[in-house]
């Protein structure tokens, strides 16, 4: 059983069990979230995206399948963290 705020990416424990088990992982996480990226600076996840949203090249749109409501599209992009052998 995972707990709920697990499934959202607010467990840290979850992601260090994950990272040191060298598993890949998404998890869904708050926009004020703070991640350090690879060259050390420390940003909200939401003002990260603002700095990938000119480049389209970075973005990638995919479904996460049929949900109530249609196809669930989502635009995934790919960022280098400081955190082992990971990226967000």
């Amino acid at each position: 059983m995972v707990p709920r705020r697990c499934i959202y990416g607010n467990c840290t424990g979850l992601r260090e069990h994950l990272e040191e088990h060298r598993q890949g992982y998404v998890l869904r996480v708050r926009s004020s979230f703070r991640l350090t990226l690879a060259r050390g600076l420390t940003l909200t996840c939401a003002r990260t995206v603002r700095a990938l949203l000119d480049d389209d090249r970075r973005w990638e749109v995919r479904s996460a399948g049929q949900g109530s409501k249609g196809q669930r599209w989502y635009a995934w992009a790919q960022v280098a963290t400081a955190s082992r052998g990971t990226a967000c």
